[in-house]
């Protein structure tokens, strides 16, 4: 008997097909690409990570920075009050 290429026989029904669209083998047990987001997630948390490390660092040199001058401006002043009031 004459099979059509484009129906599979019942003999072939129950294996992988070939999904000629995509060019892979499909099988009844394969996991949807859109439920497998492994990868996709852990690229995400590792970005995150990343942006939250960059975000503190930044934070805590802006606040270091500001600290050291207040601190400054603060001796500057008091050195010339000082030398002001002391001539």
């Amino acid at each position: 008997m004459i099979q059509s290429p484009h129906f599979p026989s019942p003999a072939t029904a129950t294996s992988p097909q070939h999904d000629t669209l995509t060019n892979h083998t499909v099988t009844l047990d394969s996991t949807p690409r859109s439920l497998d987001t492994r990868p996709r997630v852990k690229l995400c948390f590792s970005l995150e990570v990343v942006v939250v490390v960059v975000v503190v660092v930044v934070v805590v040199v802006v606040v270091v920075v500001v600290v050291v001058v207040v601190v400054v401006v603060v001796v500057v002043v008091v050195v010339v009050v000082v030398i002001v009031f002391v001539l």
